[in-house]
């Protein structure tokens, strides 16, 4: 497993991080998720890694 520096956006919702990162980091998804964007398109995520932030609990997706 590698290691890599994240900026994280303490205020958000999710975090997202690219696909290939997490590849290489050796992150398996754990389940599908669906965001509805702005101009009504979907978008589909797979929730990857729940890590800790500041005592938060958080689902990264890629």
């Amino acid at each position: 497993m590698g290691k890599a520096e994240f900026l994280v956006d303490s205020g958000a919702v999710y975090s997202v991080v690219p696909k290939k990162v997490l590849e290489k980091l050796g992150i398996k998804p754990l389940a599908e998720q669906e965001f509805r964007l702005a101009n009504g398109s979907n978008l589909v995520t797979v929730s990857a890694e729940r890590i800790w932030y500041s005592a938060r609990r958080v689902t990264a997706h890629f």
